[in-house]
């Protein structure tokens, strides 16, 4: 079965830049929409056998006799090597799960600039003092627990499921940095 969409509806950016006297602004937004991510971590922090640390919806909406309407997986302890009826474990679920599907839509700021241009004078023709920030945001949906929609985890060379395939796999990624900057330009 196929999850998710991992190919967007529609990107594209609006940069601009506004001035107003001796004050300047650049923006520039960028924005995906129409895609979803798979977020992988869910395999590893979702561990249902006890071998690692979870996230804390694994205890509190793990599957349970009282909480059978959810997608997250009853917890099994793995010292026991048995699993609460008593039968032998086949071993963990690997496959991806629907619910590890989110909205990967996102709008980033990827720079963000202000400036101001002192006027000629003796000493040069003009000096303009400026403070920018790149990628100074990301709005992404709410189901998107990781840090950055933009990020793919999988290498596009990988045999082992990489490839046209690897597009919006998400697994512990790292987020691009933010950069501030403040600098001056002087024209002599």
């Amino acid at each position: 079965m196929i999850l998710g969409k991992g190919i967007p509806d529609l990107t594209g950016s609006f940069t601009n830049t506004l001035n107003y006297k001796r004050f300047d602004l650049t923006v520039d937004l960028q924005f995906v929409l129409g895609v979803q991510i798979a977020q992988q971590f869910f395999h590893s922090t979702q561990d249902r056998f006890g071998y690692s640390s979870g996230l804390s919806s694994l205890y509190t909406d793990a599957w349970t006799p009282q909480n059978t309407n959810t997608l997250v997986q009853a917890v099994h302890i793995a010292t026991l090597g048995n699993n609460p009826a008593g039968q032998p474990m086949g071993g963990m679920s690997t496959g991806i799960d629907s619910h590890w599907i989110c909205n990967g839509s996102y709008l980033r700021g990827n720079n963000l600039q202000i400036g101001y241009t002192i006027g000629k004078t003796a000493a040069f023709q003009s000096l303009r003092v400026y403070f920018g920030v790149t990628n100074a945001f990301v709005f992404c949906s709410k189901n998107f627990l990781g840090y950055d929609p933009e990020g793919t985890s999988w290498d596009a060379n990988d045999v082992n499921g990489g490839g046209q395939w690897s597009q919006n796999m998400f697994f512990f990624e790292y987020p691009q940095p933010r950069n501030y900057t403040l600098g001056v330009t002087v024209t002599f």
